[in-house]
């Protein structure tokens, strides 16, 4: 199955209730205790629906508190097949940040406890090192796929206007924490803020609710 999500932002402190430093926190926070509580409830609203074999669409935002965040993130959720799409607050994942506490052979990310262990066992730094977009199928700034016939935009920013939105093209976005949910193209047309708010979102489930919605028109 494929499925769909954005704005994890696992790892961020201001982001949960209990944690934040926001003056606002009614309108901006995740009502959780501790980052504890809100990180395993990331995951486990993930790896409930989504299984090793299938794909999950990523549209930005993965985490905060450092960039030993992305992989202490990534290896708690069974998916292998997990496609990114930066945002603006994924810039190591942009960069390619290495990790030296791991090592991959055979295509298995595994962590060692210092690199000085890696390098006695005489492997090619090339051929094992550990990247940031090694966690990820394949990492992309935005992304235009096509899905049973159905061509999808995906990209961490919400379009006001997008290819072939007249013929029924969607766009997938995230970034505004569903403050465009209530708007009118996000009603009426077949774009989606498909940011996390407690669940994930199947491809059916979208295809099912756009369904009743209109293309979008060129002005």
């Amino acid at each position: 199955m494929i499925f769909f999500t954005s704005d994890l932002h696992a790892y961020h402190k201001n982001i949960c209730r209990g944690t934040s430093n926001w003056g606002e926190k009614d309108d901006n926070c995740r009502d959780f205790d501790t980052i504890e509580e809100m990180n395993a409830a990331i995951i486990k609203s993930i790896n409930s629906r989504v299984g090793k074999d299938d794909t999950l669409y990523h549209i930005g935002d993965w985490s905060f508190g450092g960039w030993e965040n992305i992989w202490n993130f990534r290896k708690q959720i069974i998916c292998e097949n997990i496609i990114q799409i930066n945002g603006n607050h994924d810039e190591q994942i942009q960069k390619d940040k290495f990790f030296p506490h791991l090592i991959k052979i055979d295509g298995v990310i595994s962590e060692i406890e210092n690199k000085a262990d890696y390098r006695s066992l005489g492997i090619l730094k090339s051929a094992r090192d550990v990247t940031a977009k090694d966690f990820f199928k394949s990492v992309h700034s935005n992304l235009r796929i096509i899905i049973d016939g159905q061509e999808i935009i995906l990209d961490h920013f919400p379009y006001e206007q997008w290819l072939n939105m007249n013929t029924g093209t969607w766009h997938l976005h995230g970034h505004v924490h569903g403050k465009l949910n209530n708007s009118n193209d996000n009603m009426k047309h077949k774009r989606k803020d498909v940011g996390w708010n407690g669940g994930i979102y199947s491809y059916d489930e979208i295809k099912e609710e756009f369904s009743e919605r209109e293309n979008k028109r060129h002005h």
